[in-house]
């Protein structure tokens, strides 16, 4: 598991308070928005060298997936998201304010993307 509470996207900064309920992001330092299913994620480099970055190919709710946060152990909330990406998900933790990779297959990284 990596977790950092804003995660550099296509020159932009994502932070999980600024992605809403239907996966829709509002920076809160500019007055850019979008669907953040046009989003690339770049991997963190504590996850490899030898992947590419992430296009969005679902938003999927939290629950559905997750009964607790996999950073803070925090209840999953109605509105909490996980973006799917090719090879990994974030679970955007609007409760801890970090935006945590886990790999698809269910491996954590243990390491903190700095």
């Amino acid at each position: 598991m990596i977790d950092d509470e804003v995660i550099p996207v296509d020159g932009l900064k994502v932070a999980p308070d600024e992605v809403d309920s239907e996966g829709f992001w509002r920076s809160k330092e500019d007055p850019f928005a979008c669907d953040i299913r046009h989003l690339t994620f770049p991997v963190p480099e504590e996850v490899g060298e030898n992947y590419q970055s992430q296009s969005v190919l679902a938003v999927v709710p939290a629950k559905n997936i997750y009964r607790r946060c996999p950073n803070c152990k925090e209840g999953i909330g109605d509105n909490d998201l996980i973006l799917v990406l090719e090879e990994f998900h974030i679970y955007v933790g609007k409760c801890c304010g970090r935006m945590v990779w886990l790999e698809n297959d269910g491996q954590r990284w243990e390491e903190k993307m700095t």
